[in-house]
């Protein structure tokens, strides 16, 4: 508990590397695993330098779904990326669902509690539904790997994770697990926020709570959420139009049967 006082982010790391950019090959579903070197989440992809683009590039990305706000996106473009052939998408879910893409500084004498988090990324995945379906669909169709992000890869990027991984058969296991890897490199991550967003002082990380932790508990308790209100991440996707094409697509391009 004392490691997640202070200090809660690394003064030391190069804020110009991604601290949360992984691979979800591995993850197992239903009828197989996801394939590696196909589907990438990660952090922030605008504020990197040329090296690390390179890096990325080199993974072979055909693909970037930008989920941060128009005004995120605005602020800081698409960084060195913009000049590889690379299809970039931006889909600002918390605009879509009309919520402020700031919630920290929105409640900023609140802090946040596993739960509190947990019912806001069920809200969230609910009202933003038919953007996010817009979004596997863009990764299913994507002519190689696709790589999706916000701004420090946990919320709007946790979202879509457990939406897609569900959507290809997931359990809940395994989307809490990949959720919580976050959190083992979350003293990088948010010190690259303290760098883009110079709100985000170590005094307003401390009094957030769980609303700067990737803690397994905040994804349990999204699904909580949805089975209390008798409905589920797949039930929630295919009211907003996702189908069993969907599915199918998605399967046959990320799934090693």
């Amino acid at each position: 508990m004392l490691a997640y006082i202070l200090p809660m982010f690394d003064k030391n790391y190069p804020v110009t590397k991604l601290a949360n950019f992984r691979d979800l090959g591995g993850v197992r579903t239903e009828t197989g695993e996801l394939s590696s070197g196909i589907l990438f989440r990660s952090d922030d992809l605008s504020t990197i330098d040329e090296d690390e683009a390179q890096r990325v590039a080199e993974h072979g990305i055909v693909t970037i779904l930008d989920f941060r706000s128009k005004l995120e996106a605005e602020a800081t473009g698409r960084g060195p990326l913009e000049n590889y052939d690379i299809e970039y998408l931006n889909l600002p879910l918390l605009d879509f669902a009309k919520q402020d893409h700031d919630i920290g500084q929105r409640l900023e004498s609140v802090t946040f509690t596993n739960s509190m988090l947990g019912q806001w990324y069920a809200d969230v995945l609910r009202q933003a539904a038919p953007m996010i379906v817009d979004g596997l669909w863009a990764i299913a169709e994507s002519n190689g790997p696709a790589v999706f992000h916000c701004a420090i890869g946990k919320d709007r990027t946790g979202i879509f994770a457990a939406s897609a991984l569900s959507l290809m058969g997931a359990d809940r296991q395994a989307v809490v697990a990949d959720f919580a890897l976050t959190d083992l490199r979350i003293a990088q991550i948010l010190a690259r926020l303290s760098h883009s967003q110079p709100f985000w002082t170590e005094e307003v990380m401390v009094k957030s709570g769980a609303l700067v932790r990737a803690e397994a508990e905040a994804m349990e308790k999204m699904f909580e959420a949805l089975e209390v209100a008798e409905t589920s991440v797949v039930q929630v996707l295919e009211k907003a139009g996702a189908n069993a094409e969907l599915s199918r697509r998605l399967q046959n391009k990320h799934l090693v049967q």
